[in-house]
């Protein structure tokens, strides 16, 4: 399958989890992928299993992406070395505990700044490419916490995921008239390094808590993410599409 053969992908976060695997699927589909995280070994990593793998142009870049002129370099590098990008899969991201009387003013803008800032900044850098090339598909990673207020996770975390939703739908109408779609997946808890925040309590709990009796797969997410870049997606927009095994219900 090579619908997006000749595009160009570009993920953050993409030195493990999620944003690792988005990576290799859509490269499977034929994009040329940029892999951004602010782990150089791991960006590295994962851009040359990319083309190894995948027989694929890949280029690796670290940096912050909520630090505006690294994000402007960013965008000027994968332009010069592979193209505009047509995917931008926003998928960096942290993830804290704690109720409003734990979380610090520091934590708060942390989490703001990678979780939702970041979006913001890599979006608006890529979206003129987009526009000159006629075809945008714009992929936020949010939560059910942004959705249901969280869970178990911090309130710092859920309040980014849950701005994250409403960027996502104003992104959406702004854009829409260019051909380009933005869209949210809002997984439940996955099976990734990420997990390692909780106790095997609170894991076993969210596990108890889900209707289908399990976390979420990375493979699962994955898939959401990839058919919201495919071509047989163009007319799907503002879409919170949920991968939480019927947590939410909505």
């Amino acid at each position: 399958m090579a619908e997006l053969s000749g595009r160009v992908a570009l993920v953050t976060g993409a030195a493990g989890g999620l944003g690792r695997l988005a990576a290799h699927r859509l490269a499977e589909m034929g994009a040329r992928i940029a892999v951004v995280d602010i782990d150089a070994d791991g960006a590295a990593a994962t851009a040359s299993e990319v083309a190894v793998q995948h027989g694929v142009p890949s280029l690796a870049i670290a940096i912050d992406v909520s630090s505006s002129a690294a994000v402007e370099e960013m965008r000027a590098a994968v332009e010069r070395e592979l193209g505009p990008v047509n995917v931008l899969v926003n998928g960096a991201g942290i993830l804290m505990l704690g109720s409003i009387l734990d979380v610090t003013e520091e934590e708060w803008d942390l989490m703001m700044a990678v979780n939702l800032k970041s979006v913001f900044l890599v979006t608006r850098a890529v979206l003129p490419g987009m526009m000159e090339t006629d075809y945008g598909r714009i992929i936020n990673i949010s939560s059910l916490a942004g959705k249901v207020g969280g869970v178990m996770a911090g309130i710092h975390y859920g309040t980014s995921k849950g701005a994250l939703l409403s960027f996502t739908k104003a992104l959406a109408r702004d854009v829409g008239r260019h051909g380009i779609t933005a869209n949210c997946v809002c997984p439940y808890t996955a099976e990734t390094e990420m997990i390692s925040k909780f106790s095997d309590q609170q894991v076993d709990s969210m596990r108890d808590m889900n209707p289908m009796r399990r976390l979420a797969r990375p493979e699962e997410v994955a898939a959401a993410i990839v058919f919201l870049a495919s071509p047989g997606a163009s007319f799907i927009n503002a879409e919170m599409l949920d991968v939480d095994g019927g947590f939410t219900a909505d």
